[in-house]
């Protein structure tokens, strides 16, 4: 007997190009997380696939910007294999993905080791100061390379660093300009520095915010120096704990917003109706006459489900938009559902923020009238390997029944809802003896399948003993 793989026909399993946001251009971006595990992938001849996977993922999912994680904790600029396989995934991206944008996360996550310092040439140049809070190229070079006496400095000194060897990647040596970028430039660096997040004091959070000032600095300087960098983008939720001790939200606003060319804020949530609702006052807040003019904003969207795992953890993810786009809760929908609430909201009116009691649609809006308004330039999702290992997306109408037992298999791995392997099989055959002998509960399970040609490829199944 043959098994067939059943698609779940929701409309969460489709994917559709993002919904039009009339007058403005609307991009879908995504978190690639486990960015090092597809780099070292290449190095290896691409003995999983994981490139070609994630190039077939973006295209089913019509996502044209991508950030990648998790490489400023890793040893990709360390290592000369690896730095060269990185080179030829953002080549093989460009090449296979006319117009795709790539760009790369600094986070303040983790523990960070001091590392050397980096030497700035002289064909950095002494020009395009004062940036921020950066006067000077001293200013420069200490902002890199002072990494002071407590891992507050040390992390925003190697979060530099980091930035630096990013924006210099395919330039003969550091601080070397050329007048043409590589094909494997950067189009974009993006900060990840909650500094909301240290809540212990005001001095605490400030101290913070001072760093995350000097990181965005910083990276101006590199997109004004090196070719191919078009853009400052930064998570950004200004916090309002210490008002009372007369440093608001407008403070933060006023101060951060005209660092960043874009700016992303995070609607976390399991509501796929919710997102607007969640952003509103901040969105309207950006549009005050203190903020900068056309500010730029993306909204970050989460896909994490507590019934998921992450591809290099051990930590539980959140119960966010996951089994909303998984089709296990009612309503469900897609990528495409989530954006076009948020957009439909944004574009009325007379629709009433809750969180401000204000109709903020005239606004937020930039316009030439309007020149202190705002412009959504799209969503940002992830994360990527979560969203790929549960097949979370299909094309709409290519629901794959591609009989199993016809392909080329090396390896199977059966895996429960959470993730959590059940078996290693080698055969459909011994699947179907796990099925006969009523060994599986019912409900949903994965199966992922390596083929002899190096591909992999994910299949969501229902098992039922009725």
């Amino acid at each position: 007997m043959s098994f067939r793989s059943t698609g779940q026909q929701t409309l969460s399993h489709q994917s559709q190009s993002p919904p039009i946001n009339p007058g403005y251009t609307f991009t879908r971006g995504i978190f690639v997380d486990c960015a090092e595990d597809i780099i070292i992938d290449i190095s290896n001849r691409n003995l999983l696939g994981l490139e070609q996977g994630l190039i077939d993922y973006l295209r089913a999912n019509y996502i044209s910007y991508i950030i990648l994680r998790g490489l400023d904790q890793s040893s990709v600029f360390n290592r000369h294999s690896l730095l060269r396989a990185l080179r030829l995934l953002m080549t093989d991206l460009k090449q296979a993905i006319p117009g795709i944008k790539i760009g790369i996360c600094g986070s303040e996550e983790g523990t960070f080791q001091p590392t050397p310092d980096i030497t700035i040439s002289p064909a950095f140049g002494n020009s395009g100061f004062p940036v921020g809070t950066i006067s000077s190229v001293n200013d420069f070079k200490l902002a890199l390379n002072d990494a002071g006496v407590n891992q507050t400095n040390l992390k925003r000194s190697e979060l530099c660093k980091f930035f630096f060897r990013a924006a210099a990647l395919g330039y003969e040596f550091p601080g070397q300009i050329k007048d043409s970028r590589p094909l494997f430039s950067f189009d974009a660096l993006y900060l990840e520095y909650r500094y909301w997040n240290h809540t212990s004091s005001l001095v605490t959070m400030q101290n913070e915010f001072t760093n995350y000032k000097s990181l965005l600095s910083v990276m101006q300087i590199l997109k004004n120096k090196f070719q191919g960098i078009t853009s400052v983008d930064a998570e950004f939720v200004p916090s309002g704990l210490f008002t009372l001790q007369a440093w608001t939200a407008i403070d933060q606003i006023t101060e951060a917003d005209p660092l960043a060319d874009r700016l992303l804020i995070p609607a976390t949530t399991n509501d796929g109706t919710a997102p607007f609702n969640l952003t509103c006052k901040l969105l309207h807040y950006l549009s005050d006459r203190f903020s900068k003019p056309n500010s730029k904003i993306f909204i970050g969207l989460n896909a994490e489900s507590s019934a998921f795992h992450y591809c290099n953890s051990t930590n539980s993810p959140q119960d966010n938009l996951g089994d909303y786009l998984n089709g296990t809760v009612m309503p469900s929908g897609n990528l495409y559902s989530v954006e076009k609430y948020f957009i439909d909201k944004f574009n009325d009116p007379i629709y009433v923020c809750p969180a401000c009691g204000c109709r903020p649609y005239i606004d937020d809006h930039y316009s030439l009238s309007n020149t202190s308004g705002n412009t959504l330039v799209g969503t940002i999702w992830g994360p990527y390997s979560m969203m790929k290992q549960y097949n979370l997306f299909k094309i709409a109408g290519n629901t794959d029944n591609t009989d199993i037992s016809d392909k080329k298999i090396k390896m199977i791995k059966l895996l429960d809802i959470t993730g959590r392997t059940i078996k290693n099989l080698k055969s459909i055959e011994e699947f179907e003896n796990i099925q006969l002998n009523n060994n599986l509960m019912d409900g949903i399970y994965f199966l992922t399948i390596l083929s002899l040609d190096g591909k992999t490829e994910i299949r969501k199944i229902f098992l039922s003993k009725n």
